[in-house]
């Protein structure tokens, strides 16, 4: 009995060793191509600070901001960088590089709070033009926060921009992501079709007039979707197709820069609009203007953060 016992350990160690032998000699082809495999670091560029004073000092990660890959890594940090230069209202947003611009996450109401744009003369005076204007969701959104084309059908609203498509059409392809729902809030056909058509070419037409604004200046423009409180401290806004919220109010701001090695206040004015998103809109563009202080105090936002404070200050105090 003893003689059998020796001879089942002597044949379980002599499997052992033998897969023992298999899995160190099939493990050596892998080590050596590891060893031979030469070292590789996916460029990770240095990303400025966000505005939201709860994230000031925090560095957003590249993958956080679900940007394309097919950009160029450098390309991308650079043009997020002068999008981000003034500061962003809040740290939750979507860089689209092929715009470029920046469009924060849909909440609750299914409509984008702000979206951001740098604008210049030679990015207004593109001409590219869509076969058609289909809307498209958003697929990086929610399903519970996002909207898709049939949430505006016979809903006797218009699909008003946050960027104007003829801001972005200097190529059919950036041209195209202005027409994703993500970029667009309700928004009555007299506001979109009037006033606010109005303001969007205006913005453009000063860019490209050159005796009214100096050479190479820029426009860093905000556009932001409002509810305002009424009189009883409530939010009295309309909801369309699966819940979207129709903003009372629409808003631009407007922070015109002109390039200089070493900036001064005169360098930068900003200029900010609060209209009515009702069918009672009449007027000029001047009924509507407010300072930035007005703005930040009926939006909740932190506007071009990312100014110097006393700058900012001065600035945001003007009508």
């Amino acid at each position: 009995m003893r003689l059998f016992n020796d001879k089942v350990t002597i044949a379980i160690r002599s499997a052992c060793w033998s897969l023992a032998a298999v899995l160190i000699l099939s493990a050596i082809p892998f080590a050596v191509t590891q060893w031979n495999r030469p070292a590789f670091s996916f460029p990770q560029p240095e990303l400025p600070p966000t505005a939201d004073p709860r994230y000031r000092g925090v560095r957003v990660p590249v993958v956080a901001l679900n940007i394309d890959r097919d950009h160029d890594v450098k390309q991308r940090a650079r043009t997020l960088t002068e999008l981000t230069k003034y500061g962003t209202p809040t740290s939750n947003y979507r860089f689209v590089a092929d715009g470029p611009f920046l469009i924060a996450d849909p909440d609750r109401t299914r409509v984008a709070p702000w979206a951001l744009e740098v604008l210049t003369a030679k990015s207004v005076q593109g001409h590219a033009d869509r076969d058609d204007d289909k809307w498209i969701a958003d697929e990086s959104v929610p399903i519970e926060w996002r909207a898709v084309d049939t949430d505006y059908v016979r809903s006797g609203w218009d699909r008003g921009h946050l960027l104007a498509s003829k801001n972005h059409a200097i190529t059919e392809k950036s041209q195209s992501k202005t027409f994703s729902l993500r970029n667009a809030m309700p928004q009555t056909p007299e506001l979109n079709r009037g006033l606010w058509r109005k303001l969007e070419e205006d913005i453009r037409q000063r860019l490209l007039d050159q005796e009214a604004l100096p050479l190479n200046r820029s426009a860093h423009v905000l556009t932001i979707a409002l509810w305002v409180k009424d009189e009883r401290n409530n939010i009295c806004a309309r909801t369309i197709g699966g819940g979207i919220w129709c903003p009372t109010h629409c808003a631009k701001a407007a922070l015109w820069v002109t390039p200089n090695q070493r900036p001064a206040p005169d360098d930068y004015m900003v200029e900010c609009w609060i209209i009515s998103n009702d069918g009672t809109v009449k007027g000029t563009l001047d009924d509507y203007r407010v300072s930035g202080d007005e703005l930040e105090a009926v939006a909740g936002l932190d506007l071009f953060a990312g100014l110097p404070d006393d700058v900012e200050n001065k600035l945001e105090a003007r009508p």
